[in-house]
């Protein structure tokens, strides 16, 4: 099936937000009917059409269309070209190097993306929304000699930050309401060699703040790395690494709370590491970013921890059992599958898993009751590797309750929305 549009006439959608006075401003060109023919991903809040490969590297630079569900609605987002224009002073390419976007705006954010293959500029530049901002993009990468704002609209940029000599983003980035950046700063040395420090700016005032070190024995430990992971609301997650030269086996880590409001730090009170846990990102979670994930096949058990509410789940099946898939926002349910992991041989005392040829059971979870949920009592068409009797190639979720999944039919991609409400009472 192809999609046909329903609004054909170019509109704007404005959202009035009446709590704070401001408003939304998304352009459209309308509604389309699902499935959309091709492959689609779901990235920074956009479905956007690209190709398989690309997507699932992490490396969508050109896309052929945009689009946002809204309330059951499949809006096509319109498009718009420019070119981003950057001069010797930021640009580590030519002396004046010309890059051709694309954009899109929703929800008052641009969306770019690079109208090019990076192949042809070999070199790396990453073009990212900043949440909130109706002009503005944050542009950052090998190609560029320092992270900068660029404006769309007038091609002005702007170092972000200007306190230190040079500086370099945080694996925190943009906090979600793109209001706060994680960065660490000091002179070329300093980045080069990791003895930089580190700091949260607010975007709207320009202001900054070094993120405190909490107290440790200077005496017995020769140094410390900083590590921001994540931004929730006003305050930030940071890791702390301590390190013993003599001793490495005294080295350790701690994770706090940075209040960036109160500019105060706060133990985690949690029996949760970063080290231990992998992110749900890992499984193509987005918009899960916000999850952490640890595996037990030993136990037959899987954790999710969501740092946004503090909320753990665990699902347990028999021992030696490896359990996979993505979670949903909140991590309560899980869409994946399982499969026996037996211990091939031990070595040293360590479990040495069997990797078995044999395919992983489809399942649908819901981890806050430790149950399985049978799919297809619920979504018609549909059983988590299938859907009306073909393969599924891709599946992701877009938030709580719907899911977003690429099928094959006659040789040609397609792919659907699913609401799995239903499923989940």
């Amino acid at each position: 099936m192809k999609k046909s549009v329903v609004f054909i006439t170019t509109f704007i959608l404005i959202l009035c937000l009446t709590a704070c006075g401001s408003k939304e401003i998304t352009h459209s060109i309308g509604v389309v009917d699902l499935p959309l023919a091709g492959f689609h991903g779901y990235k920074d809040g956009l479905i956007i059409e690209t190709d398989a490969l690309s997507f699932m590297q992490q490396e969508v630079n050109t896309i052929e269309n945009a689009y946002a569900y809204i309330d059951g609605d499949l809006l096509q987002l319109e498009s718009f070209e420019t070119e981003i224009k950057l001069n010797s002073d930021i640009s580590a390419l030519f002396e004046e190097f010309k890059l051709p976007i694309k954009y899109y705006i929703y929800k008052s954010t641009v969306y770019p993306y690079a109208n090019i293959d990076y192949k042809q500029i070999g070199a790396q530049i990453v073009l990212e929304p900043i949440p909130n901002n109706p002009e503005n993009i944050l542009i950052w990468g090998s190609a560029v000699t320092k992270p900068i704002i660029y404006n769309v609209f007038n091609d002005e940029y702007n170092l972000i930050f200007t306190e230190t000599e040079d500086y370099a983003l945080s694996y925190a980035g943009i906090s979600a309401d793109g209001k706060y950046i994680a960065l660490h700063g000091g002179t070329s040395y300093d980045i080069l060699h990791g003895t930089a420090k580190y700091y949260v700016m607010n975007l709207e005032s320009g202001d900054s703040k070094q993120i405190p070190i909490p107290e440790y024995d200077k005496n017995k430990y020769t140094s410390y790395t900083v590590s921001p992971q994540m931004f929730i609301g006003d305050k930030l997650i940071v890791t702390f690494h301590f390190e013993h030269e003599p001793n490495t086996e005294e080295n350790y880590s701690e994770t706090y709370y940075y209040d960036i409001k109160d500019d105060k730090i706060t133990k985690w009170d949690l029996e949760k590491s970063f080290d231990s846990y992998q992110s749900a990102t890992y499984y193509g979670g987005y918009p899960t970013s916000h999850i952490i994930i640890k595996n037990n096949w030993e136990k037959g058990k899987l954790d999710l921890y969501n740092l946004k509410t503090n909320e753990h789940f665990t699902i347990k099946m028999k021992p030696f059992m490896d359990i996979v898939g993505i979670p949903n926002e909140s991590g309560r349910y899980l869409l994946g599958g399982y499969k026996e992991m037996p211990i091939s041989y031990y070595d040293e005392g360590n479990a040495v898993y069997e990797n078995t040829v044999e395919p992983y059971i489809p399942v649908f979870i819901d981890m806050e009751k430790d149950k399985v949920i049978d799919i297809t009592k619920h979504i018609k068409h549909f059983s988590i590797d299938k859907y009306k009797g073909c393969n599924i190639s891709f599946k992701q979720w877009l938030d709580e309750t719907h899911i977003m999944i690429t099928y094959n039919a006659e040789n040609e991609s397609y792919t659907e929305i699913l609401d799995l409400k239903n499923a989940m009472k």
